[in-house]
């Protein structure tokens, strides 16, 4: 009799933990849309930031929901996802974003204002969970 118990008690436990899982699995992701912007800052002085001192721009931008303006560079679409390359100055360089949604792709010259969570610098500054804000 002590046997079924326990083994009854594991099993409702490992099914508690599978359901558990599979909520959190399938729970939607927070966007940056939803979340009210830490800075404003343009594609050129955070673009120059991170090539001035990667450092001390990550402590200052890292992670946080920015509210970024500038001038379409590029815009590549892979299914679903789009990729916008916001001008970071005249050496080539800019700023990342990852759309998220249906969001219209942008046309390459435009002005635009986007909100992101800022991920750091690789080769550009990177920008996920991001969205086209209307001004």
């Amino acid at each position: 009799m002590r046997k079924r118990i326990i083994i009854f008690a594991g099993v409702i436990l490992c099914l508690t933990v599978m359901a558990i899982g599979y909520h959190l699995y399938n729970m939607p992701r927070t966007t940056a849309a939803e979340m009210s912007a830490d800075k404003l800052v343009s594609a050129k002085e955070l673009f120059d930031a991170y090539t001035k001192d990667e450092q001390a721009a990550d402590v200052q931008y890292g992670n946080k929901v920015l509210e970024i303006t500038g001038a379409v560079l590029d815009v590549q679409k892979n299914g679903k996802d789009i990729s916008v390359l916001l001008s970071g100055g005249g050496n080539g360089g800019g700023v990342n974003c990852t759309m998220v949604g249906d969001v219209p792709a942008p046309r390459k010259g435009s002005l635009i204002h986007v909100k992101g969570r800022c991920t750091g610098f690789l080769m550009d500054v990177s920008i996920i969970d991001a969205t086209i804000v209307n001004k």
